[in-house]
């Protein structure tokens, strides 16, 4: 299962970085890449609304592998559209080395990370397993940038950080990957373990997120062009941090119209607009040549968001629960309200990312055209 799922994330990896360049090179900056931005952003959550009604379906009535399997056909006939759909597009520029010392040590550096901060506990034994994981994390990250400043062609060269709305714009991409695509996860948990639902019921629960995700796609393209992407992520991130102490309002025997329905369509509108925002800000002013990197970076960090909020935010659960079930009358309600905790932090993470995109977005930016005049070293990004 954890090498089907590497192999998955791998896919991942490679595919989202090249469909955000091809978009990106294809529609100029303005209005029309804002309203492709918009459709792409909104096609992924219609795809999960089938996803999740047939996931529920064949996990209830056939068993959770059949939700994997289903996955083939669908990845054939991809596939198989892809060369007649798809326009040709090639680098500008030739091939590069492969950094594997980079890659490597990047990799296991995150990796090494996120494992330690999962094992956080309140026990001295549990905080000793996870010292140690992290410790060596910090050293091979630490080792990662030594690699990619002096490399002739790097995986990631260091100078594209110059770029301050690049870099704003990745920042808000951790944000907003720890306090909204982390949640999804103790939701499940909630309507599943508290409400003993079904996980074809959980998948319903999971309905008018998603259909406020489509919508939120179309209302964040007419806000970034009339706002601007800075205004627009700072806007996502404020709905988010409201919609999480909204959902953190479950109990053990609450309702899902009063209670969770609000917070869901709240959740799901800040994950659609914000699409727009990040990747605009992070891709607009950059040369054709650099647009890869840039989408790539931009995922690359979105991840990293999903897997250091998830680790953190069930570190934040666990203690919550464990601090609670000293009591042992409490018993499920010590559960749900680890989960409410996880929420609350989830919250100022979007709080926190309100300040960065206020800060960035108001402040006076060097223009992408000066620096890129002044400074073309790297092969890999010519303006970096």
């Amino acid at each position: 299962m954890i090498a089907a799922r590497t192999a998955q994330g791998l896919g991942t990896a490679l595919f989202t970085p090249a469909a955000l360049a091809l978009l990106t090179d294809t529609f100029p900056d303005g209005p029309e890449r804002n309203r492709t931005l918009g459709i792409w952003g909104g096609a992924g959550p219609l795809g999960g609304i089938v996803s999740v009604l047939a996931g529920g379906v064949l996990a209830t009535h056939l068993g959770w592998p059949w939700v994997f399997f289903l996955s083939i056909p669908i990845a054939v006939v991809a596939f198989g559209l892809a060369p007649a759909l798809l326009p040709e597009h090639r680098s500008r520029q030739g091939p590069g080395s492969l950094d594997l010392a980079g890659a490597i040590t990047g990799t296991a550096g995150i990796g090494l990370f996120v494992y330690g901060l999962t094992r956080v506990t309140g026990d001295r034994f549990s905080s000793f397993v996870s010292a140690v994981p992290i410790a060596l994390a910090l050293g091979l990250l630490a080792t990662f940038v030594l690699i990619e400043a002096r490399s002739a062609d790097p995986i990631l060269p260091l100078r594209i950080f110059r770029r301050r709305r690049l870099t704003g714009a990745n920042i808000v991409a951790v944000l907003h990957g720890a306090a909204t695509n982390t949640p999804i996860f103790f939701f499940a948990l909630y309507m599943q373990q508290v409400r003993d639902a079904s996980p074809l019921i959980t998948g319903l629960a999971f309905l008018p997120c998603n259909l406020a995700v489509v919508a939120g796609a179309a209302l964040g393209a007419r806000l970034a062009s009339r706002a601007g992407y800075w205004w627009t992520m700072a806007a996502v991130m404020g709905i988010v941090a409201v919609a999480l102490p909204v959902l953190a309002r479950m109990s053990i025997d609450g309702g899902y119209a009063g209670t969770l329905l609000p917070g869901l369509i709240l959740w799901g509108s800040g994950l659609g607009v914000a699409q727009i925002g990040i990747i605009g800000a992070a891709t607009t002013g950059v040369e054709a040549t650099a647009r890869g990197l840039a989408a790539g970076l931009l995922n690359t960090s979105a991840q990293i968001g999903t897997a250091l909020g998830l680790a953190c935010l069930v570190a934040v659960a666990t203690a919550r629960t464990e601090f609670l079930s000293e009591d042992a009358a409490i018993g499920t309600a010590a559960l749900v309200d680890g989960y409410r905790w996880a929420f609350y932090a989830g919250a100022s993470l979007a709080g926190l990312g309100v300040i960065v995109a206020f800060g960035i977005g108001r402040g006076d930016l060097r223009s992408e055209a000066d620096f890129s005049r002044n400074d073309r070293r790297s092969p890999a990004c010519p303006s970096c």
